[in-house]
């Protein structure tokens, strides 16, 4: 068993639309309980990524709240293939001191993957296995 990163992107899938409000994106950000989510065009490609750093002004200045997301987005977007191993992963976040990596197949969002997700499933996994068993170094 090879695990993939598009097998753990179901665990936080979430995306805020490029043409919503930052009170909009707050609420999806909020609600998935992660550092921040892409930011997708209508064809789920990823233009962006939106965090809980660029929110937060909107708490303090509830105007904001109607800006649009593409005006306060950063551009650069930390992006795995939906094929890269776990390790692939852990070496990503590692390497580029990222909370969460989007995972993309064709270009398309499927979601995002986090290290406590990460954590958890390690974790669970190494709960259930003996740990030469838990498929986490493994490439394909």
């Amino acid at each position: 068993m090879s695990l993939r990163a598009g097998s753990f992107a179901s665990i936080r899938s979430g995306f805020v639309p490029w043409d919503a409000t930052l009170e909009s994106a707050a609420g999806l950000v909020g609600n998935a309980r992660v550092i921040g989510l892409p930011v997708v065009d209508d064809d789920r490609h990823v233009v962006g990524w939106i965090s809980q750093r660029e929110l937060m002004p909107i708490v303090l200045t509830p105007r904001l709240g109607q800006a649009p997301v593409a005006d306060y987005m950063s551009p650069e977007v930390i992006v795995a293939d939906q094929n890269d191993s776990l390790t692939d992963l852990v070496d990503l976040m590692q390497l580029t001191e990222s909370e969460a990596v989007t995972v993309v197949a064709n270009g398309i969002c499927l979601g995002v993957v986090t290290r406590c997700d990460i954590l958890r499933f390690v974790s669970q996994a190494r709960r259930k296995f003996p740990v030469a068993q838990v498929p986490v170094a493994q490439e394909g």
